[in-house]
């Protein structure tokens, strides 16, 4: 019956200690895990910079005083002028998608029954890329060609316009 019992004890024993490699093991593949992931997000958020500041630099600043017209060309009066003012257009809320949530700077939409991370060119199935992350009145929005993504909470007030 001792010797039962010192032989459960040391197989108990053995297990605990192949237990505690697992989860060692599983520790370190964990944490190799977490460093490749942060090193894929630097290299992005590095492009995505680079990119941004490429953007920006190309475009070139509106003017804001008007040329001077040249003295062969007559300029009509203003009232005669056709001043077509661009109109925003407001892109409708897309129906069965909405911010899930925002984490870590992330921000995850909900469609189709699944959750998917949103950056800039990513692709959403059946509304194409998001060309735009931005805060709009305070309130995140996801606008991809059919329209735009908000929360479940605010998609009354983007429906308003």
């Amino acid at each position: 019956m001792v010797e039962t019992a010192a032989e459960e004890s040391k197989a108990t024993q053995q297990s605990v200690a192949h237990l505690a490699i697992e989860i060692t093991n599983l520790k370190a593949s964990l944490d190799a895990a977490n460093k490749a992931a942060n090193n894929q997000i630097a290299k992005i958020s590095e492009r995505l910079n680079r990119e941004s500041t490429g953007v920006t630099s190309s475009t070139t600043p509106p003017q804001t005083v008007p040329p001077m017209p040249q003295a062969s060309s007559p300029v009509p009066p203003p009232s005669a002028r056709t001043v077509a003012e661009p109109h925003p257009l407001r892109l409708p809320v897309v129906p069965d998608w909405s911010i899930r949530e925002t984490r870590d700077g992330y921000i995850y939409v909900q469609g189709h029954g699944d959750i998917y991370q949103v950056v800039p060119g990513a692709p959403l199935p059946g509304l194409g890329p998001v060309e735009r992350v931005k805060r709009q009145d305070g309130r995140w929005v996801v606008v991809t060609p059919k329209g735009i993504i908000v929360s479940m909470r605010d998609r009354r007030y983007f429906e308003q316009f």
